[in-house]
């Protein structure tokens, strides 16, 4: 059963969406909300865990979140936090590499959850996106972008584990002990 956000169905974003997304975000210079988008669909935390994080937060490549939780940042986050903080030295905020990672660049405060919300909402709109995006859909994609072929094999055999044999020699021709024996073709 797929899960809902506020009654809506949550997807993982598309490859092409991704794509189209992180073009928009560069092309317009929003590199805040790059930052909230990569670090969302790298790390599949909730954007309320990282949101308020501080450069110092971020310690041999790791992300601590204030709970003490330890998340390891990959190379797309790390080059996005490299971004954010060349773009702050350019806008003459000072400190442009200490303090909030995600900050207006009117204030220089952190970016509040709901200014985020709003954006996201205006970037599904001008994008024609059509599903929601949010946290429950960078954990998505996170976990989609995460998993190995045998992963998604896996995950798919334990589906199919669940159907009736009827049913598996109907729609599919294969029986449970054919699927079981399934291997990943490379």
């Amino acid at each position: 059963m797929e899960k809902k956000n506020k009654g809506q169905k949550v997807e993982a974003l598309t490859k092409n969406d991704i794509e189209k997304i992180l073009f928009f975000l560069n092309k317009n210079k929003k590199y805040v909300m790059l930052g909230i988008f990569t670090l969302g669909i790298h790390t599949g935390l909730r954007i309320s865990d990282y949101i308020n994080s501080n450069f110092e937060d971020i310690q041999n490549n790791n992300l601590i979140i204030k709970n003490s939780k330890k998340i390891l940042l990959n190379n797309y986050c790390l080059e996005t936090i490299e971004i954010l903080k060349k773009y702050y030295k350019e806008k003459n905020m000072i400190p442009y590499d200490k303090g909030p990672i995600f900050r207006s660049t009117t204030t220089n405060l952190s970016i509040t959850y709901r200014t985020v919300a709003r954006y996201i909402k205006q970037i599904e709109k001008k994008l024609n996106i059509p599903y929601p995006i949010g946290s429950d859909s960078f954990k998505k994609t996170y976990l989609q972008l995460k998993l190995t072929k045998e992963q998604k094999l896996q995950k798919l055999k334990d589906y199919l584990a669940n159907v009736d044999e009827e049913t598996l020699k109907l729609y599919l021709n294969k029986t449970k002990q054919e699927i079981e024996n399934w291997k990943v073709i490379e």
